[in-house]
């Protein structure tokens, strides 16, 4: 266990998701001690809702916490990053975890890059990965940390792969998975949709639950 988890033994966490499916296998702590935050897609809205969050509330670390995907080959579904440096892909801005993940069971860890969109295909994936050296990338993690740290609260990212890198994102929201609900030829992408989106869920509720145990009370 490192220094920075055992001073926020008595603390509040507050762990940050773009969409609540991202955290819908995960029950937070009954003590009441850490708070799910559903922010919105992209560094925008997730920079505001932390920001606003952490001004209205006394928090002791943030997590961003959610779906990733891999940049890197022979990242799986379901795989944990846990990010050494998160990179502004619009600014290039780069922020250091300064609360450390030390305990999620297995998990990579590499660099992550932020980006305002998903990336779609295989050779998007891997350019964004040659460019920016990263093993994943999300589209809050940044903006999470920049709001963190303008609140001079602790912040590390803890998130999941969704889609590796030699697989397309034929479907990267919820509102595209409904699109595709609603076409019969696409019902075989809505089901790999959902199988994804459920081991992804699962693996992140296992990782998250494991280091809040690590951090609260007993």
């Amino acid at each position: 266990m490192s220094e920075t988890a055992l001073q926020l033994k008595n603390g509040r966490v507050l762990v940050a998701a773009a969409v609540s499916q991202e955290l819908s296998f995960f029950e937070p702590p009954a003590d009441g001690q850490v708070r799910c935050l559903k922010t919105g897609i992209g560094p925008r809205r997730s920079y505001l809702a932390v920001r606003d969050s952490l001004r209205s509330g006394d928090f002791a670390q943030v997590i961003s916490a959610g779906f990733a995907g891999g940049t890197q080959a022979g990242l799986r579904t379901g795989e944990l990053v846990v990010p050494t440096e998160v990179i502004d892909g619009a600014s290039g801005a780069v922020f250091k975890p300064t609360a450390e993940i030390s305990a999620v069971g297995q998990f990579r860890r590499g660099p992550l890059v932020t980006l305002e969109r998903a990336l779609a295909s295989p050779e998007e994936k891997e350019r964004a990965g040659g460019k920016f050296r990263a093993l994943a990338a999300d589209m809050e993690s940044s903006a999470v940390a920049k709001a963190a740290v303008e609140s001079n609260v602790p912040w590390t990212a803890l998130r999941v792969i969704l889609d590796p890198m030699e697989v397309s994102l034929r479907i990267g929201s919820w509102e595209e998975a409904l699109k595709a609900l609603a076409s019969p030829l696409r019902w075989g992408e809505f089901l790999g949709f959902l199988k994804s989106v459920e081991s992804a869920g699962r693996s992140l509720s296992r990782g998250l639950s494991l280091y809040l145990g690590m951090i609260q009370p007993s």
